[in-house]
């Protein structure tokens, strides 16, 4: 896999740092029980699926951001990408699981145990395992690192191993700051599907079982999704104009439609809302 940058190996010689603080380890033990109710370790390792990862670009947002892969079998990384520390302000060796968990607002970290009883219950009860590989989750979540910066993180997440009964083994995450946004924190999950023949679902309450699912009706059209995406980089109409070779007033249109679509207050809150709904 040419995406992973950095392995990294964990096992009991290695004296690694736990900055874990108090108020987090309730959340973070509950969070662990979550996934060891599933029982991964029992799955079989014989014909494991491959999800399709070809389209893994449309997780990056303008923004910086890592990758790692999240075992949930051992509840390790196994692998995590060199640009980790810039995002979490923590050195490359005491990066863990456990430790990124710390950093994270405490009720965010509190609610992570709903938002992973939500995905699992989503891919089990929703999804065939054949689809479950072609949907990504999106959520934001706010964390403090040790030198005391504010950020708001763009969470992304999609399955990479997954057993022949549809159990998640090994999952992909991005995290991206995109504390300029300024986002409205409001700890729902959407499913963003990759293939246009299933659809996307948005705004899931993850605090409640029975969720109704809710669909994204903003049917932007494909040059609108451009658009927005050139936006969401800091490029000016003029400077989309000359990239998308159309005029600047085609642009000015454009800009007005999916505003008018989105019933966005301005072209900031529009962007913050596509790139947290998995539209760009």
């Amino acid at each position: 896999m040419l995406f992973y940058e950095k392995k990294i190996k964990f096992d009991k010689t290695v004296n690694m740092k736990e900055i874990l603080t108090s108020k987090n380890i309730k959340a973070f033990e509950c969070l662990v029980n979550v996934w060891k109710n599933e029982k991964l370790s029992s799955e079989a390792k014989v014909e494991m699926m491959r999800p399709d990862i070809s389209n893994i670009t449309d997780f990056f947002s303008a923004g910086e951001h890592y990758y790692c892969v999240l075992n949930l079998e051992t509840q390790n990384l196994d692998f995590i990408s060199v640009h980790a520390p810039k995002v979490l302000g923590l050195p490359m060796e005491e990066i863990c699981i456990k430790n990124i968990v710390s950093l994270y607002d405490e009720e965010d970290a509190n609610l992570l145990p709903y938002k992973e009883k939500t995905i699992f219950h989503f891919t089990r009860e929703k999804l065939n395992p054949k689809e479950i590989g072609k949907y990504k989750i999106v959520y934001t979540i706010r964390l403090k690192t040790p030198q005391n910066q504010q950020k708001i993180i763009l969470h992304q997440s999609k399955a990479l191993e997954i057993s022949e009964t549809g159990k998640i083994l090994k999952v992909l995450i991005v995290q991206t700051d995109i504390t300029y946004l300024q986002p409205k924190i409001d700890h729902s999950i959407s499913f963003i599907s990759s293939h246009s023949n299933l659809p996307s679902f948005y705004s899931i309450d993850s605090t409640i079982q029975n969720f109704k699912i809710k669909k994204n009706y903003y049917n932007f059209t494909k040059k609108e999704k451009e658009i927005i995406g050139l936006f969401s980089k800091g490029l000016r109409q003029k400077e989309i104009a000359d990239k998308l070779c159309i005029s600047p007033l085609t642009v000015k249109t454009h800009k007005q439609n999916i505003i008018k679509k989105s019933n966005a207050k301005n072209i900031t809150e529009l962007v913050t809302n596509c790139i947290k709904e998995g539209i760009i």
